[in-house]
């Protein structure tokens, strides 16, 4: 695993110069006012940071970095927005292209990353037998607590109570029977003010929390559910600078008294090195981070966020024929498990979990179910299966939460992957647990 992710880590690394450029070739959202994120070099914010010795650190910390990114617009002549004090030193602004330029030229700017275009990654899923629909529970959920195929059933000795599960998406249905009682108000970063994010009218991020901790078809019932909106309207399109905002967030508000667990079902086309800083940001302070892997084909170093150091990044593994014909029975379903065809690869995935054909709630009514396909799919069973382990273990670090994660997959039990992929598929409940 750590020469894997060292492979991985030199792949990323070519790609953060051409990134940082401003006439980059990631993608670019086309608007009359371009809004950029800029970095500002650490030792110079510490400089500033040593003038105001001895008052609240924190506070003194986003003083500086304020007061540093204020000279921005005098100098620049640009719109500066949100400030970034925990994710990394930094702050958006609004700029042209010649002004841009002129920002990276300033000796106090380490990286300057134009806005990117994110989405949310579930595929196609075809039909379901209306029988299965009634009857079968989550059979992603029933495949993880066991080496091999399914038994209809999910048996674990934790729930993930004490855990905050940060949803990184379209916001969420608060009022699903499926959260009862355990979902905050969140945030939604795609409106002015303090907006709550418990609200969902495109439905994926309801469908990824309540994998990753619904009542019936979570992996950790027993988990705190904090939906953090970072896309627009009932749209599955937004902006890098919005997860980053989120991140931000949680950096800020996160209980350092709970366990705590980040999900990204999302992706861009490209590097994000504020993405990436974010989640290792995360990561120093104790937040376990999962990623998506991405539905493209590609390999997963080429974007983020799964090409991150820091976080669990989770292909999508597939089924045997679960819903191939009426009353299908999902006993067969699992046994034979292979990557799923739209799924990443390549040396940045780390574990592979159950996407395709996933049943978690909907957002029709209180009571709806509904079934998504996509590494999206995949990652909160990660998010999931971290919970558990936190509630277990809430002494751990993120290394060793990973570490353990990764040790406990049941390995070799994939077929059909691409070249330099990881043979892992997630275990979330070992037996070597009980009694530990």
């Amino acid at each position: 695993m750590r020469i894997r992710r060292l492979l991985a880590a030199l792949a990323i690394a070519a790609l953060i110069a051409p990134i940082a450029s401003v006439e980059a070739g990631a993608p670019q959202i086309q608007d009359d006012e371009v809004r950029y994120i800029v970095h500002l070099r650490q030792d110079v914010v510490d400089a500033e940071v040593g003038r105001f010795r001895g008052q609240d650190a924190d506070r003194v910390r986003g003083r500086a970095v304020a007061a540093l990114a204020g000279e921005l617009p005098i100098r620049y002549r640009v719109a500066r927005g949100d400030v970034f004090t925990r994710a990394f030193s930094g702050a958006i602004v609004t700029a042209s292209a010649a002004e841009c330029a002129a920002l990276m030229s300033d000796p106090r700017v380490v990286l300057v990353e134009r806005e990117q275009a994110t989405e949310v990654l579930p595929v196609p899923t075809t039909a379901v037998d209306p029988d299965v629909q009634r009857n079968a529970m989550n059979w992603g959920l029933d495949r993880i607590d066991q080496r091999d195929g399914l038994d209809q059933k999910f048996e674990t000795e934790f729930d993930g109570t004490g855990v905050d599960v940060y949803i990184i998406d379209t916001g969420a249905f608060g009022r699903h029977r499926d959260f009862k009682g355990r979902m905050s108000r969140g945030r939604d970063f795609t409106k002015n003010g303090n907006a709550p994010g418990n609200k969902d009218c495109q439905s994926h991020g309801t469908h990824v929390s309540s994998i990753a901790a619904g009542r019936q078809w979570g992996v950790a019932p027993g988990a705190q559910v904090v939906p953090l909106k970072v896309f627009p309207k009932c749209s599955g399109q937004g902006s890098s600078i919005e997860v980053v905002e989120a991140m931000e967030w949680i950096l800020k508000n996160h209980d350092p008294k709970r366990g705590g667990v980040a999900n990204l079902s999302l992706g861009f086309t490209g590097d994000s090195p504020s993405t990436r800083a974010g989640i290792k940001a995360l990561y120093q302070a104790g937040i376990v981070t999962a990623a998506a892997a991405g539905n493209d084909k590609k390999d997963t170093c080429n974007r983020s966020p799964g090409n991150s150091m820091f976080g669990i990044t989770t292909g999508a593994s597939d089924h045997k024929k679960a819903f191939d014909s009426p009353g299908g029975s999902m006993i067969e379903a699992g046994r034979d498990d292979k990557a799923a065809g739209f799924s990443n690869h390549g040396p940045c995935v780390d574990i592979f979990a159950p996407g395709t054909v996933i049943k978690a709630a909907g957002i029709q009514n209180r009571n709806a179910t509904s079934y998504k396909s996509g590494t999206s799919m995949a990652s909160p069973f990660v998010a999931g299966a971290v919970a558990l382990l936190m509630q277990r273990r809430p002494d751990w670090s993120p290394e060793q939460i990973r570490d353990e994660i990764e040790k406990y997959g049941t390995k070799k039990a994939m077929k059909g992957l691409r070249k330099n992929t990881v043979n892992l598929l997630l275990y979330a409940v070992p037996e070597e647990y009980k009694g530990r």
